[in-house]
């Protein structure tokens, strides 16, 4: 599944719980394995609940340090993809 905004996120910005809220019911029900958003200048990848939650966000502008919320797989606050 794609959105804009981050489920979960180590980021500046933090995850969104309207969105998890809305979301996460949906993807359980479908079996969605995996979450890709943006939003989050950033690359992250949280494995929460036997799914990815990955964000994708370090395509020009960055924003350096992560917060400690979820355990996560891969943090990189370099751009890129």
């Amino acid at each position: 599944m794609l959105g804009h905004h981050p489920i979960y996120s180590n980021g500046q910005e933090g995850g969104y719980e309207e969105v998890a809220e809305a979301l996460i019911p949906l993807m359980d029900k479908h079996g969605v394995p995996a979450y890709f958003n943006g939003h989050d200048h950033s690359q992250q990848h949280i494995m929460k609940d036997g799914r990815h939650y990955v964000t994708q966000g370090a395509g020009s502008l960055t924003h350096t340090g992560f917060q400690n919320r979820d355990p996560a797989s891969f943090e990189s606050d370099s751009p890129g993809f």
